[in-house]
């Protein structure tokens, strides 16, 4: 038996080997390394489940995932790098948000999750020009030739936006700037911004338009206008509304997820399939418990079941009459969650390898609804039935 010492030593190896293959564009023998990691009874909890999610997401959809999504998935290597000269850039970044959250009086930083903090992630990546380095330094040209316009999202500047409309599967945003607008792909990238509310975030060009390079800010109107009339300064204004938040608005929520094919909220998501197994009487059903083979079957079929049960209920209308009822200051748009649940790995398996866990006409209409990349799949499986 191997000591905690060897263990750790181990985990390690499999990480780096792990973070090698991500850097080489190479998901699926990334993936590879953990499932057989998996398969010979490692520690489950080898690394974050939102990193896991993307390496299954991206092996599975294969070339169903937009240049966009690669992208993203760049900016969130280069986030976590602790390659040679990445490793000092993290470390500055986290210690000006860290400066940033300091309290008045006592002195303590309010604690955040370093790879959730959004301040940090910004200045990482784009003011401190940690995703040029990633780029120039780390990356294969096989990475980045699949990330279509990445070289040009590293020097993009902040702006002061604010949300006009949401719908039919795209946002529109005003820049404060410019008073120019700008539509963009609704992956949920506004779920904490009501229409007429403000944000700070940055836009970055795309094959055919423009995207929120990761979900924006809400801040108050005033913060969003310093930003559009000095973008370089953005984090002095976001410092500003930190230790001086508006009393008729929600105190700044500088935590966030960064997902890489969608912007909804791991919470949202969990609340959701929580309601709906309530919903449907299973929330009283013990999950099955431990990590042997029949165990993790078990709760991946409860999970499939609850997403499919979600999907269902979206698409009679149930899930949106249920909401409804719910004290929501906003009306809550469910397809860009649904989008995410399709891209989950209980509902994303099933979906791309044709088990048809839905029926032809839920395809259809579902094609017509969730967000890309989430409508691909149905639209190839719709495809290839024509095809056969």
């Amino acid at each position: 038996m191997s000591t905690p010492w060897e263990q750790r030593q181990r985990l390690a190896e499999i990480e780096l080997e792990v973070t090698l293959w991500e850097a080489q564009g190479r998901e699926e023998q990334a993936l590879r390394v953990v499932v057989d990691h998996l398969r010979t009874g490692g520690e489950p909890a080898l690394m974050a489940p939102e990193r896991l999610d993307t390496l299954f997401q991206l092996a599975h959809l294969g070339d169903l995932v937009p240049a966009w999504g690669h992208a993203r998935w760049v900016l969130q290597q280069a986030a976590r790098s602790r390659a040679p000269g990445m490793v000092d850039l993290a470390d500055e970044a986290e210690a000006r948000s860290e400066e940033l959250r300091w309290g008045p009086g006592d002195r303590v930083a309010y604690p955040l999750d370093p790879e959730r903090d959004w301040v940090r992630r910004q200045l990482l990546l784009h003011d401190l020009g940690g995703l040029r380095r990633f780029l120039d330094h780390v990356a294969s040209p096989r990475l980045v030739a699949r990330a279509g316009r990445v070289r040009d999202w590293a020097d993009v500047p902040m702006r002061g936006l604010r949300l006009l409309d949401a719908g039919d599967r795209l946002l529109r945003w005003r820049d404060l700037a410019t008073g120019e607008e700008h539509v963009v792909p609704d992956i949920g990238s506004a779920h904490f911004v009501g229409v007429g509310q403000h944000a700070v975030g940055r836009l970055v060009p795309v094959e055919g338009g423009e995207m929120l390079e990761s979900v924006p800010l809400d801040v108050p109107a005033h913060t969003a206008h310093r930003v559009a009339s000095h973008p370089a300064g953005w984090l002095d204004a976001v410092a500003e509304a930190w230790h001086d938040p508006d009393p008729e608005q929600e105190p700044l929520d500088l935590e966030h997820d960064f997902g890489t094919l969608s912007d909804v909220p791991q919470v949202w998501q969990g609340w959701l399939l929580s309601l709906v197994e309530h919903d449907h009487g299973w929330a009283a059903e013990p999950p099955p418990e431990g990590d042997d083979p029949e165990a993790v079957l078990r709760r991946v079929r409860r999970e499939q079941r609850a997403c499919f049960a979600l999907v269902h209920d979206a698409l009679a209308g149930d899930l949106q009459r249920r909401l409804a009822r719910m004290d929501f200051e906003e009306p809550v748009d469910p397809w860009p969650v649904v989008g995410r649940v399709l891209l989950q790995a209980p509902a994303l398996g099933p979906l791309v390898a044709g088990e048809d866990p839905l029926s032809r006409g839920e395809l259809r209409r579902l094609a017509g609804l969730v967000p890309e990349p989430a409508a691909a799949p149905c639209r190839h499986l719709l495809a290839r039935d024509e095809a056969a």
